[in-house]
């Protein structure tokens, strides 16, 4: 028969690469090498203010709002976890110079590891052992 068949595929018209648009907003949000500059009660100051604003676009999604705001959920979320991260990581540097010349480490400054491999003998120690 005359009918010519191209090959169909379903994705055809679709764009390869999707263009997502979460990088775009992230840059238009928060940067982190400006948190870290930031002390303590400024970090957290900011944190309430993003804690707020969250509460406020749930609301608005609850009611209906406009698909902006449903969008910016996500930035205000990133927002969130970066400021809590930039606080812990500040928590943890001051007490590691806390610890920086004590003869013990605290539990959460030590390797991790695992539990056999904690367990063992330091090199020192197996030099003594015989």
């Amino acid at each position: 028969m005359g009918f010519d068949a191209k090959p169909f595929h379903i994705f055809a018209n679709l764009n390869p690469k999707p263009q997502f648009l979460l990088p775009k907003q992230i840059r238009n949000g928060i940067k982190v090498h400006e948190l870290r500059q930031k002390n303590k009660s400024d970090l957290l100051a900011n944190l309430e203010e993003l804690k707020t604003e969250l509460a406020s676009l749930r609301v608005a999604k609850v009611s209906g709002g406009l698909s902006n705001k449903l969008s910016k959920i996500k930035v205000v979320r990133l927002s969130i976890a970066q400021v809590l991260t930039v606080i812990s990581q500040k928590q943890k540097s001051a007490l590691r110079e806390a610890y920086k010349n004590k003869k013990y480490l605290s539990l959460d400054l030590r390797p991790k590891k695992t539990r056999a491999i904690r367990r063992r003998l330091t090199k020192h120690q197996r030099i003594f052992e015989d």
